[in-house]
């Protein structure tokens, strides 16, 4: 499902983006969260209300934060600050009435979220991302339902999870696995694009301190050219990147040309 007005342009949130902002709060995002992110970086919500049994009232929530621009996610420290909120949260909506937040006080992973009320009351509104937008509409009567974004939002997450995998690989067993997930994706999904991702995933796996790691570079280069999942002038351009880098070796060129 889709939680942004049709009418929305703003461009969605790039991974590099998403990544500087969880660095820099030092959170991760709800991964359901980053799927709307990568629809549009923020922005006019299709439904204009929050509502739930705990509420008197429908909570009025027009926009929502991206990475970017301003209001946005990155704001949170300073309005922690200027309004005398919590710690450990996140704000993702609000216009200094009320303040819906990601709430990291209990979990790191999966944060509640909260409103900070104009009385100054803090209200959990749901166990989650997901169970939050459940409760969105217009003057909390209309819900949201499935529509035909999921799809598209779906196939960004899958991207996003693969290259959060390689990422955060600590062995070359862990780097190994994230890479054939990557192979299978684009495989399964040849007109997305998804080699300009992995691509430039593979380039960073080559500045990986193990030798060992430095060998998938071009056993998958050269498996990712030969099932056309890249051009041979992809592969020759990454090359030309590394040996000017001074990162592909005389080793790495001879798998390469088995």
């Amino acid at each position: 499902m889709t939680i942004w007005h049709e009418q929305e342009q703003t461009p969605g949130a790039t991974y590099t983006e998403i990544v500087a902002v969880e660095r820099g709060l030092g959170v991760k995002l709800p991964k359901s969260y980053v799927t709307q992110l990568k629809v549009h970086n923020g922005g006019t919500l299709r439904y204009t209300s929050y509502n739930n049994e705990q509420l008197a009232e429908p909570l009025l929530i027009e926009y929502m934060y991206g990475t970017t621009g301003s209001p946005s996610l990155k704001d949170t420290p300073e309005l922690i600050k200027e309004y005398n909120l919590e710690e450990n949260i996140v704000i993702f909506a609000g216009d200094g009435q009320e303040w819906f937040a990601f709430d990291y006080r209990q979990s790191a992973t999966e944060p509640a979220v909260l409103v900070f009320t104009a009385d100054e009351d803090v209200i959990e509104l749901a166990p989650s991302f997901d169970a939050f937008i459940t409760g969105l509409g217009y003057d909390g009567e209309q819900f949201m339902e499935d529509d035909e974004g999921d799809d598209e939002a779906d196939s960004e997450m899958a991207i996003y999870d693969i290259k959060e995998q390689l990422n955060n690989a600590e062995s070359p067993d862990e780097l190994r696995e994230a890479l054939e997930a990557a192979t299978h994706y684009m495989q399964e999904n040849p007109d997305e694009e998804a080699d300009v991702y992995f691509v430039g995933e593979l380039l960073d796996v080559a500045r990986y301190p193990s030798e060992e790691a430095h060998q998938f570079v071009p056993h998958y280069l050269k498996l990712w050219e030969r099932q056309t999942i890249i051009t041979a002038a992809q592969a020759k351009k990454c090359i030309e990147r590394l040996q000017q880098e001074g990162r592909w070796s005389e080793n790495m060129q001879q798998i390469y040309d088995a």
